[in-house]
C-alpha cells in the first residue's frame, strides 16, 4: 500500500501545476449569448482580471495548497 501512495505523491508532484482551474463566463446583456473558457489557477482577488480594448486580461496562482513551496502565476488575454 505504500507504494501506491509513493507513486500518487511523485505523480503530484510531477503534474501539480494541472489541479487548479477558474471557470470563466461571459454573458452579452443585450442577445443573452454565452461563451466561456478556464484558465489554469486560481484569482487572487478582484484585482487579478480586467477588460482591455474588448479583451479579458486574466492573472493566476497555482500552488499554494498541496505544494506550499511552489507556487507560479501566469497571465491570459
Amino acid at each position: 500500500m505504500k507504494e501506491i501512495e509513493n507513486d500518487f505523491e511523485d505523480y503530484l508532484e510531477r503534474h501539480w501545476e494541472d489541479y487548479e482551474f477558474t471557470g470563466i463566463v461571459k454573458i452579452d446583456l443585450k442577445t443573452f449569448e454565452v461563451k466561456s473558457g478556464k484558465v489554469s489557477g486560481h484569482l487572487l482577488n478582484n484585482f487579478a482580471m480586467d477588460e482591455f480594448n474588448n479583451h479579458l486580461r486574466v492573472a493566476t496562482t497555482i500552488g499554494n495548497w498541496r505544494f506550499r513551496n511552489k507556487m507560479t502565476n501566469n497571465i491570459y488575454l
